[in-house]
């Protein structure tokens, strides 16, 4: 028995989005096509459109056809029928006295007896198709008056000629894609019709299976009804589910030849189809006539390209094709695997060519595959998911057979962060060579051998233990001066990545440049990203940041062609390019290019593309003012730090969390978050011992900032500074003048904080730094201003600090004449002199100073320390020229700011 689909209530769906064009209300478009599979929500969305136009003044008029209005005649009594208010379904109803040409006449003059907008709704306009009735329906499309709305729901394309009226923009179409829900609909749907609240990842997933198709999520959501956990429902739910096979066996293959029936089984067996795989698994004459023909009756195959050479089905469908297919013919379903597989290799279509053999049982011949395609797919393209997933599909007996996948698997589980399973696989593989008696076992056992020791090295460096990979990679190298250039490039870049953590930066650049060498000649070009990556992180670490993202764009051009937009290289590169555009200050380039760095990192990659992921996307989220989220995020990093053992990832993610609390001036949370033991002597390990020290001083600096204990940051600062001087960190010792400047300015000695913040600007000028300014806030604001009023020097360096100082004023929107152009409060003085707008909160503190409040008790009222209160007064008096508070009382009530 067929599982019933509800019909849709209008109360649970917000379908704004889908509401009728103002062309088609005002009457520029005619005609208006809704085309989708069943249970695509077309009728509720035709009848929510009915009640609008309605509303709107038109009388709507509909004609739900049958297989009897294939007869023109009918169709047309039947339509004058339901113009005129009469019921076309009643007894007697639709019994023609006229001709076609006298029905048509008849049709028109009553269409134009009053001019008055109507819609006529016309369903089920598939039913027409190859019939004498849809050349009726073209001529009344051809003919429409212009006050009249034709509305065609079908649930196949049919044989309508609207082209030239689609040309003319007189059509407007809807098909499966614009009615399928999104992600959001599809959660308010659940919840408002059947009470299901899911949450964010089994909603995700189950949108997902369902591709927003209306139908499946109302059966998804009945069978929930009944279980206890709908999470392990959603991860389970597909084809085969009983709900979606019997209303797919009913309102699909029930309607259709036993001819098309088998077409659609045999090639279900394909993830994707073409014309000549077709013709290779149903000796079909015209292969793709016939699979556009599938696609024009909306049979759920969905054409990949713009040319429609290659298909797809629906996830749903297509398992329950595959279901019904291998039930009722097993022997039929193993030949067309087997056929799909051979015409895969024939093609050199290798990833779908193992996926087949294993679908058909046939290990030994998809370990023969994987055999010759491992290396290429792991160590060349780093794509270790896809192999760990084949390999979860084949017997430790046929896997032992094949030494190659065996070295592949351990690289991708080197890769996935389970180094002791990487290196157990390795040397299972040595002691069963060792026990061999091949001739080739020397040799293989060497090669082996050297795998094993790269393998470690590259662990030691994904595990952030920069000493031991130096350790095993200085050794192996003087081991091994003449391997392999992809073991020797492997070994190179993890020892890159190594000196750069050390601080050995000159080194690290020149081994990553040798190891990127070393990948191009081997032909690997994920490897090549990989040393890229070390090279733009060292850079970065540096602060040449122009260099890094010249390099970093140069690597994403090169990496988006040989390995693509999705692969887990490109999504390295994007990570890092987005902490250069943030610098920059480029802030939609930065989003745009965490949308592709943020997918794979957690997974299979280095610290520091995780650790720039995470950090950038929280300022981001902080120059949007949503804080909460930018603290939820480095949570999230924390959480993952301690899933990796990377205490780097945990110590920076938490003083992350505290910086923002500072921003927000929340010193007490930041105190507490400084306290943590983590940053106060839990973590044990010496290597990082130097991390530790050097963020929580950063930490307690700003904190000291914040609280007003200038001399005590200054204290902090000093050791800090000279460090970052050493080390030749460019961009960490601009943001520690600034935290100088600050400190100086709050003792009262400016000249000192100008000093401080010209070094800073002079230093981040030829590299473009920009945000590591703006992110100190309104903070820095009167010292930049006041150092735009001094006069530059003559020399080419000044010239170019001066230019630098104009570019972070207006990225802070300053200008040196402070702030003409803005329209917030703001007034000219006496002199003519513009001065700089206040900021809501400054302008608060102005009128809570009016009415006597003091420094504390504005602290307290403000939920912020004395520190941050004085602060804001040291920048309201500056943008005021004054210099107490009854000064800028007296000045602002002259400028009317207040009363």
């Amino acid at each position: 028995m067929r599982a019933e689909v509800e019909p849709m209530e209008e109360r649970a769906l917000n379908r704004a989005r889908l509401a009728l064009p103002r062309a088609v209300t005002e009457g520029r478009r005619q005609i208006v096509e809704i085309v989708a599979p069943a249970g695509y929500g077309k009728s509720t969305l035709v009848e929510s459109w009915s009640r609008a136009l309605a509303a709107d003044g038109r009388q709507v008029y509909r004609l739900p056809l049958t297989q009897s209005h294939r007869d023109p005649v009918r169709f047309l009594a039947n339509l004058l029928q339901a113009i005129e208010g009469r019921d076309p379904g009643a007894t007697g109803a639709g019994a023609p006295v006229f001709s076609e040409d006298a029905g048509l006449e008849q049709l028109i003059a009553t269409l134009q007896s009053d001019s008055a907008p109507i819609a006529v709704v016309i369903d089920d306009v598939h039913l027409l198709e190859s019939s004498p009735a849809i050349d009726t329906l073209n001529w009344i499309c051809r003919n429409q008056p212009d006050h009249v709305l034709l509305i065609l729901s079908a649930r196949e394309y049919t044989g309508l000629a609207l082209q030239k009226r689609l040309l003319a923009k007189q059509v407007t179409r809807y098909s499966a894609r614009e009615l399928a829900f999104t992600v959001d609909e599809a959660g308010h749907f659940l919840e408002q019709m059947y009470g299901l609240r899911l949450d964010a990842e089994t909603l995700v997933r189950l949108h997902a299976q369902t591709e927003g198709w209306i139908a499946a999520l109302q059966m998804a959501a009945l069978a929930m009804g009944h279980r206890t956990d709908p999470t392990d429902f959603v991860r389970h739910f597909g084809g085969s589910n009983r709900e979606i096979t019997d209303y797919l066996a009913e309102a699909v293959l029930d309607n259709l030849s036993e001819d098309d029936v088998q077409f659609l089984f045999r090639i279900s067996v394909l993830d994707r189809v073409n014309a000549d795989v077709c013709r290779a698994l149903t000796g079909e004459k015209a292969p793709q006539l016939r699979l556009e023909s599938i696609e024009r009756q909306n049979l759920f195959l969905l054409p990949m390209d713009d040319r429609r050479d290659w298909y797809r089905f629906h996830p749903l469908f297509g398992e329950f094709l595959r279901g019904r297919f291998r039930a009722a013919d097993p022997d039929g379903w193993a030949d067309c695997l087997k056929r799909a597989e051979s015409w895969s290799i024939q093609h050199d279509y290798r990833d779908d060519a193992i996926n087949y053999a294993l679908r058909a049982g046939l290990q030994e011949r998809a370990a023969q595959i994987l055999s010759m395609y491992a290396e290429e797919l792991v160590q060349w393209r780093g794509e270790h998911r896809t192999l760990m997933n084949w390999i979860d599909q084949l017997s430790p007996r046929v896997l032992a057979r094949y030494p190659q996948i065996q070295i592949s698997l351990a690289w991708s589980l080197n890769f996935n962060h389970r180094f002791a399973e990487a290196e157990a696989v390795l040397d299972a593989l040595l002691a069963e060579i060792q026990a061999d008696d091949m001739a080739d076992s020397a040799t293989l056992l060497k090669s082996v051998g050297s795998y094993r020791d790269v393998v470690e090295i590259v662990g030691h460096a994904l595990a952030d233990h920069a000493e031991q990979t130096l350790d095993c990679g200085r050794r192996w190298m003087q081991c091994n001066p003449n391997a392999p250039d992809f073991l020797h490039a492997s070994a190179g870049a993890a020892m890159g990545y190594a000196l750069k953590s050390v601080g050995q930066f000159d080194e690290a650049l020149e081994v990553a440049r040798d190891a990127k060498l070393r990948f191009t000649r081997a032909r690997a070009p994920y490897g090549k990203v990989w040393a890229e990556a070390v090279s733009l992180m060292t850079l970065m670490r540096q602060g040449r940041l122009q260099h890094a993202l010249a390099e970093a764009e140069s690597a994403l051009t090169v990496c988006r062609e040989k390995l693509g937009p999705a692969s887990h290289g490109y999504c390295v590169l994007s990570a890092l390019s987005a902490g250069l555009y943030y610098e920059f200050n480029n802030l939609p380039a930065a989003r745009e290019a965490l949308s592709q760095g943020l997918r794979f990192l957690a997974m299979f990659s280095s610290l520091d593309p995780v650790l720039v992921g995470y950090l950038t996307l929280a300022k981001l989220l902080v120059a949007e003012d949503r804080y909460d989220d930018a603290k939820d995020i480095l949570i999230e990093g924390e959480n993952l730090g301690v899933q990796r053992s990377a205490p780097r990832m945990v110590v920076c993610s938490l003083v992350g969390r505290a910086l923002i609390c500072l921003k927000q001036g929340d010193i007490a949370t930041a105190e507490e978050l400084a306290r943590s033991p983590l940053l106060n002597g839990a973590i044990h390990d010496e290597r990082y011992s130097g991390l530790v020290r050097d963020k929580s001083a950063q930490l307690q600096a700003r904190i000291a900032v914040a609280r007003g204990h200038a001399d005590a940051a200054l204290e902090i600062l000093q050791p800090l500074i000279r460090h970052a001087r050493a080390q030749g960190q460019q961009l960490k010792l601009v943001d520690l003048l600034l935290q100088r400047a600050h400190a100086l300015y709050l003792l009262g000695n400016q000249n000192e904080a100008l000093r401080a913040l010209h070094e800073a600007i002079g230093i981040a000028a030829p590299e473009g730094m920009i945000r590591v300014f703006v992110d100190e806030g309104e903070s820095l604001h009167p010292l930049l201003r006041s150092l735009c009023e001094r006069e530059a020097g003559p020399s080419d360096a000044e010239a170019r600090i001066t230019a630098h100082l104009q570019a972070i004023l207006s990225a802070c929107q300053l200008t040196p004449n402070a702030g003409a152009a803005s329209s917030a409060p703001g007034r000219q003085d006496q002199s003519g002199a513009m001065l700089e707008p206040l900021t809501k909160r400054e302008l608060q503190i102005l009128r809570m100073i009016e009415s006597g409040m003091s420094n504390r008790q504005l602290a307290q009222a403000l939920f912020v320390s004395e520190g941050t209160v004085k602060w804001h007064l040291h920048n309201l008096y500056s943008k005021l020229s004054v210099r107490s508070r009854s000064g800028a009382i007296a000045k602002a009530r002259r400028l009317t700011l207040i009363s």
